[in-house]
């Protein structure tokens, strides 16, 4: 399935502050007397949830190359919240061969989730890890706009040796041999949810001149308060 993109030209405020921050599902019993506490999460991976601000988006409506038509064009598309798109985050949309994982996926792998060739398996989802101890793992579903190149060994491999699904499970022709790393480097998107569906905030805030916009002007906006969260599919 193809998914809208959300464009890269998009004029965010970095005054204003650009927020993301991880979010996990956990479910926390306590017994009576507090002690004992029993967590459990229900997700391994987190995902990621963003605010932004928009400022000052040229253009209107009726000009279909302007930044605000493009910014539009992603949100209708989507109806608000009603359909997923892919977000490039202007600061993390990289991973880079050392600090890139692959997780076994493959149905009745021995050690299912590791990091590591078994001799047996050929699934691998894509993911990468965060921070100096290489424990902290994020799950990578979608990459592009180019494709990722594979190494097993630190070595790079041919395309040809391997095949990659639309939700960046890498399938080898043959299996990596047992203990083997395995890595990738390239380009991802996050596949996001708008919050709401209306933008409250989204005002014409001023004019500039133009030779193709509306009487000869362009609109001048500003959008507060665009909230929207990575998901899994």
């Amino acid at each position: 399935m193809s998914y809208p993109i959300f464009p890269t030209n998009v004029p965010f405020n970095r005054k204003a502050g650009f927020k993301k921050t991880p979010h996990f599902n956990v479910i926390t019993q306590k017994p009576a007397a507090f002690r004992g506490v029993v967590t459990a999460s229900l997700v391994p991976f987190p995902t990621w949830d963003f605010e932004v601000t928009l400022e000052y988006a040229i253009g209107d409506e009726s000009t279909a190359l302007s930044i605000l038509a493009s910014f539009l064009d992603v949100y209708i598309q989507c109806h608000g919240s009603g359909v997923f798109f892919l977000f490039t985050d202007p600061n993390d949309n990289n991973v880079a061969q050392g600090n890139s994982a692959m997780f076994n996926v493959t149905p009745g792998a021995a050690a299912p989730m590791g990091v590591q060739g078994d001799g047996v398996s050929t699934q691998y989802q894509l993911g990468r890890s965060i921070g100096p101890t290489g424990l902290a793992y994020d799950l990578i579903q979608n990459t592009g706009p180019t494709s990722p190149q594979v190494y097993v060994n630190g070595e790079l491999i041919d395309s040809s040796l391997y095949s990659i699904s639309s939700t960046g499970v890498i399938t080898f022709v043959t299996a990596p041999d047992n203990l083997a790393t395995l890595q990738w480097s390239g380009p991802f998107y996050f596949l996001c949810q708008f919050s709401n569906d209306t933008l409250k905030d989204l005002m014409r805030v001023g004019f500039i001149p133009s030779e193709t916009g509306p009487n000869g002007f362009d609109g001048l906006w500003q959008c507060g308060n665009i909230q929207f969260s990575s998901i899994f599919v």
